[in-house]
């Protein structure tokens, strides 16, 4: 989350890019991931995470940044994409998520 916050503040697109769990070729950062940003530059945010019940490789969070606003989404490791994948967990951030 730390990674993601400090991107999302510094409007920083290739730091994003690589949190983002990408499924398919052309994926990218869209302006509408960025709508945060000024939330994300108010102070100090907090994050809740929820695993997801019936699929160990899901998982939900929340962050609530300084300024009262929040933001919901998902994470996903990335092996329930491909078995053989990376063990590590992404973002639903993205072109491929809108």
């Amino acid at each position: 989350m730390r990674c993601y916050l400090r991107d999302l503040a510094s409007n920083d697109r290739q730091g994003l890019a690589g949190l983002m769990a990408a499924t398919g070729q052309g994926a990218h950062v869209t302006a509408h991931d960025l709508v945060h940003a000024k939330d994300a530059r108010s102070g100090v945010a907090s994050a809740w995470f929820a695993q997801n019940p019936v699929d160990p490789t899901n998982a939900s969070v929340q962050i609530t940044f300084a300024d009262g606003a929040t933001w919901d989404g998902g994470l996903y490791n990335m092996v329930s994409f491909a078995p053989q994948g990376p063990n590590e967990w992404r973002m639903a951030i993205g072109s491929d998520w809108e």
